[in-house]
């Protein structure tokens, strides 16, 4: 049952521009501001292909109270991403949520996007099957066995740039998830979880199963494109536990001499880009985390602000709910998941993915 009763729209919206929505932020914690919003989108977009080109930041966005209102045909997506992204902002321009308060919360935005792999594929615009992934792709010979995953159960075997070739837009990553152990000689392959790097200095990733058609989770603990995302936010990683090399295969040291060397190379064409990202604020990207995770486990303080209600009346509708604590954001306080209070809600608004980074029980598909 509903905690209140509905009531009518705020704000007017522009619904004329189909490229142009509204983004409500909702403070979330004791230190969060509009400038840590700004910070968060701005490396959201980024992730999703955007551009930034220099000085476009204030072309594209601008508040209105707490709204904050985007141009996405400023922010510099191709054609593809803007399409894609039009799509979405028209339904969520319909949906209850936007008529009554002129906005979508901008959390929601993002897990709608970023953390929705149907809809990230969608305007990241990375190749719908694998075959056509690997089209101008050009990989290293000599392949990477990782036999002590901490991602996948199983072993992976890396596909690795190839290291003579200087045209980045040829430059991926693909990891071969096997079936069981190298050494074993178990080396069929159950999916594809590749890398490549867009123009924006930026990768996008994809999971493609066996047949080669995109997924929108790998097994294991691999999860998400979003969870790539989470690992990969600011370079290449490389390894975290000890590997037993396999002959044939490169060794571990030999993957983080490669590994170092392609964070150079990566670093040095991002300081070729004429953008407003700042690819030097290495944890500026944590703003964007909690953009996503105070909106999927939100306090009663955050629900407070974001359904216009007394924080007790909040906290009285939720006293059955049980409650916990984000371990790696543990300043988030007392924390709801968003399943669980969304009927409580004082309107009713579009479906987020039930997970941001892992396997979901729901995930949306609003635009394929």
């Amino acid at each position: 049952m509903n905690a209140c009763k509905k009531d009518e729209p705020k704000v007017s919206t522009n619904v004329a521009n189909k490229y142009q929505i509204e983004l409500r932020w909702n403070k979330s914690y004791s230190l969060d501001t509009r400038e840590n919003a700004e910070t968060g989108f701005h490396w959201a977009m980024s992730f999703l292909g955007a551009e930034w080109p220099l000085r476009s930041y204030n072309k594209a966005v601008a508040w209105s109270n707490n709204n904050m209102v985007v141009d996405f045909e400023q922010l510099g997506f191709h054609q593809q991403g803007l399409d894609a992204l039009a799509k979405l902002i028209a339904i969520f321009k319909q949906s209850d949520e936007y008529k009554r308060n002129g906005a979508i919360d901008l959390g929601r935005f993002i897990a709608l996007t970023l953390n929705a792999s149907n809809h990230y594929y969608a305007i990241t615009g990375i190749a719908r099957n694998f075959d056509s992934f690997k089209v101008g792709k050009i990989f290293d010979a000599k392949q990477f066995a990782a036999t002590n995953s901490s991602i996948s159960f199983n072993d992976r075997i890396i596909d690795l740039p190839d290291s003579n070739n200087t045209n980045f837009r040829q430059s991926a990553y693909v990891s071969n998830e096997c079936e069981g152990k190298i050494k074993e000689g178990k080396i069929g392959v159950t999916a594809y979880e590749v890398k490549e790097q867009m123009s924006n200095g930026q990768f996008r990733f994809a999971i493609y199963d066996t047949t080669g058609q995109l997924i929108t989770v790998a097994k294991g603990t691999a999860g998400k494109p979003a969870k790539c995302i989470w690992c990969h936010e600011s370079y290449i990683q490389t390894l975290f536990t000890e590997q037993i090399d396999e002959p044939n295969y490169y060794g571990a040291d030999m993957f983080k001499y490669i590994v170092k060397r392609n964070n150079y190379l990566l670093a040095a064409y991002r300081k070729t880009l004429q953008t407003d990202l700042d690819f030097e604020k290495l944890q500026d990207h944590t703003y964007l985390e909690l953009l996503y995770i105070s909106f999927l486990e939100p306090s009663a303080e955050r629900l407070a602000g974001e359904w216009g209600l007394p924080l007790e009346q909040v906290k009285v509708a939720l006293k059955d709910l049980p409650t916990h604590t984000y371990s790696e954001f543990p300043f988030l306080g007392a924390l709801y998941y968003r399943e669980e209070v969304e009927p409580f809600s004082p309107y009713y608004a579009i479906k987020p993915p039930s997970s941001a980074r892992n396997k979901s029980a729901y995930e949306p598909n609003l635009i394929n």
